[in-house]
């Protein structure tokens, strides 16, 4: 498992503090994170995983510690360049239509235009969309926006790809075609971390899980060295979340 696939660290997170005035969100997290693994980062609402993601992402400031992405520092604009990240609410400007907001998202990643319709066209029959392409984003379901939104982040061949509840309004189909998504990214050597309540899903595609309570990394290892009943074991590490 993790312990035999996990090749460089890509991803590291050392001595990291930050604080909402007399709020402690994170204390003292130390993280490692590599290619070819799937993480599943797990932890109660309020627990700190939000502000872990946007630390990573640059999206807040933290007082003390330090964040690597690929060699650079997480301030550094240029080390974003390496992640695609997948938001829990996933919205847009409604009056796109599916393809052109897949277009523009590959514009905005800085995917050369050479061939570019080609991939285009294989996402859209990929994520089920080919018959949406010319439907506006206004006018399509939750699970088709998640779909469309996914499209995008699988053209973005970044290194590091975050997707914070990515199952959320997905029919078992869209799940099912969404893990092997997952599964073929961390076969091309990205590293993937997965922020989700729906352990059943965590424990079937992670090779590693970590967990965070009030603040606190309670937990990173293999997903075998957590037992048959990864929802027991979660609650054995958890006491709630600080909301």
């Amino acid at each position: 498992m993790v312990e035999k696939i996990g090749m460089e660290t890509i991803l590291k997170v050392e001595n990291l503090y930050k604080n909402y005035g007399s709020f402690t969100a994170l204390k003292n997290v130390n993280l490692d994170f590599s290619n070819n693994i799937i993480t599943g980062l797990l932890g109660p609402n309020g627990a700190g995983k939000t502000t872990l993601v946007k630390s990573i992402l640059d999206l807040v400031n933290f007082q003390k510690g330090k964040i690597t992405i690929n060699g650079k520092d997480s301030t550094d604009p240029l080390s974003r360049k390496d992640i695609a990240y997948f938001p829990e609410k996933f919205y847009f400007f409604p009056f796109y239509t599916v393809e052109d907001f897949i277009k523009m998202m590959t514009q905005l990643y800085g995917l050369p235009r050479e061939g570019l319709q080609e991939h285009i066209e294989m996402a859209l029959e990929k994520f089920r969309l080919t018959e949406l392409r010319s439907k506006k984003l206004g006018k399509v379901s939750k699970g088709q926006m998640q779909r469309a939104g996914l499209a995008s982040i699988y053209l973005s061949n970044k290194k590091i790809m975050i997707f914070d509840e990515p199952f959320s309004g997905l029919d078992p189909l869209g799940i099912r075609e969404l893990k092997d998504l997952i599964k073929e990214l961390r076969a091309s050597g990205k590293t993937i971390i997965v922020c989700s309540h729906i352990l059943a899903e965590i424990e079937k595609i992670c090779d590693q899980v970590i967990i965070i309570d009030r603040a606190e990394i309670k937990f990173q290892g293999a997903i075998s060295e957590v037992g048959n009943d990864l929802e027991q074991f979660f609650l054995n590490n958890t006491t709630g979340g600080n909301e």
